[in-house]
């Protein structure tokens, strides 16, 4: 089951927070593609969604992480 199916969906209403957290999801290692074609699609998904957040929240100080495989 995917990671998305185990939560609801995130609510801006709550925005008492400091950091949004985007989970890797996969990507392509090939030098010949662009960046853009090298990241999976759950990895593109959850990337729109946080950025989605992160922009409806509106809060100055927010930060954004990003975390995914360094291999």
């Amino acid at each position: 089951m995917p990671l998305e199916s185990t939560y609801q969906k995130y609510s801006v209403n709550n925005n008492n927070i400091d950091y949004t957290h985007v989970l890797g999801a996969g990507h392509y290692d090939n030098a010949n593609w662009p960046l853009s074609s090298q990241i999976g699609n759950a990895s593109l998904k959850r990337t729109i969604e946080g950025v989605s957040i992160f922009k409806a929240i509106k809060k100055p100080n927010l930060k954004m992480l990003f975390t995914g495989y360094a291999g």
